[in-house]
């Protein structure tokens, strides 16, 4: 069933995206979003800071425990939108995406990632009036755990191995590939060559992928307007939160050749900073950091770029924005004040998650599929051609 795309939020779009999921099965989506605030982190050595707007979003889906009238949260994604209005360019960093093991059957991690990211890179629905192009960022890791609180511990939890993730990330992000705009694709797995990169991530792939970063070429849009600066360091590469690149850029800020230095006062270390980070060119601050303790430890780690050039977005209604506060409640307890290492803990914290939810008004919506594996979504209440139903959404008070 053929759906517009006019007026179209987040949650409508993952939804959508969860009604290709295989089995008979009921989601719950909630998503919190903040509004546009000023950011002066994300060209933090570049002078003069260029004037940018962030939002921090966070998704989770949860689905039937099995229990009568129980939910278990099975999957999230933490996101960051950065806006540089002066370049017509959006940032979109993904910051983290979990899972709990908890879930009932396939796992529909995969096909809300995908709708996620489709959703921003599409410029009939991407929620920021006015962009032109497209950064979607990530760093690739794999660890135990991310968002859901001791979700590591419990037995049914598998999570992807290093080389696994990678490959996992280059094929979802591939999904981009059916945006109608000129795409550009990157990737580096720090301290291997193209041909062992090539070689240990053999997976299907909607994009034509190049190996190395996207700052060398001189005809893809930049976020930041580097015209008048040239190729400075501080003015090209981004600092993310819990980012390796970042915590690079930091140390090469505070040294003087290779030796690390106390910081000295705070505008004597701003001007050192932009001093240190103009010495280093791009391509020398990738081959180093094939060299980093966090690329070279022993598991495969992987920087992934996609570039959306083209299209630009609609002005549309913003709606169901909470507060950095609200925000930030919901995922300290996600990440700290629940549990998810038992069966019984995760639906305790699940109802304590969905609770908070509630409470600051975030978008929430339902979708329950049954032998869904073309996908689609139905009529608000009814059933849609695909055997999915579009449960009523629950919307944000104005």
């Amino acid at each position: 069933m053929t759906t517009s795309t006019a007026g179209k939020n987040l949650c409508d779009a993952l939804l959508e995206g969860l009604g290709s999921v295989p089995g008979t099965r009921e989601f719950h989506v909630h998503v919190l979003q903040t509004l546009p605030r000023r950011n002066t982190s994300l060209y933090r050595y570049a002078q003069p800071r260029p004037k940018i707007y962030v939002q921090d979003v966070l998704v989770l889906l949860s689905e039937s425990s099995g229990e009568e009238g129980k939910r278990v949260l099975v999957a999230g994604i933490e996101a960051n939108l950065y806006h540089i209005p002066a370049t017509s360019a959006a940032i979109l960093y993904v910051c983290k995406v979990d899972s709990t093991g908890q879930s009932r059957g396939r796992s529909a991690t995969k096909h809300m990632v995908e709708a996620f990211l489709r959703y921003y890179a599409d410029p009939k629905t991407r929620p920021v009036f006015g962009v032109r192009h497209l950064w979607i960022q990530l760093f690739a890791r794999a660890q135990g755990q991310y968002l859901f609180a001791e979700s590591q511990a419990w037995e049914g939890k598998r999570p992807l191995r290093d080389v696994q993730l990678c490959g996992w990330w280059k094929e979802v992000l591939g999904t981009v590939a059916k945006i109608d705009a000129r795409i550009k694709a990157y990737y580096m797995l720090p301290g291997y060559s193209q041909l062992e990169a090539e070689q240990m991530l053999q997976v299907s792939s909607q994009m034509a992928w190049e190996y190395g970063h996207p700052y060398h070429v001189p005809e893809l849009p930049c976020p930041r307007d580097n015209s008048q600066e040239g190729n400075h360091l501080g003015h090209t590469i981004p600092y993310f939160e819990d980012d390796p690149k970042s915590r690079f850029l930091d140390e090469m800020a505070l040294s003087t050749g290779h030796e690390l230095r106390r910081p000295a006062r705070k505008r004597a270390r701003t001007e050192t900073a932009a001093q240190e980070t103009a010495h280093v060119t791009v391509d020398d601050f990738w081959e180093r950091m094939s060299f980093r303790q966090e690329c070279v430890t022993g598991a495969v780690t992987g920087f992934f770029t996609v570039v959306v050039v083209g299209g630009e977005t609609v002005d549309q209604e913003a709606k169901g924005h909470v507060t950095l506060a609200m925000h930030k409640r919901v995922r300290t307890a996600l990440t700290s004040s629940v549990s998810f290492a038992t069966a019984a803990r995760a639906v305790q914290a699940t109802e304590t998650i969905e609770r908070l939810c509630r409470e600051v008004g975030c978008l929430s919506g339902a979708v329950a599929v049954q032998n869904g594996d073309a996908g689609g979504r139905g009529t608000e209440g009814g059933r849609g051609s695909n055997g999915v139903t579009l449960l009523a959404a629950r919307r944000k008070k104005k």
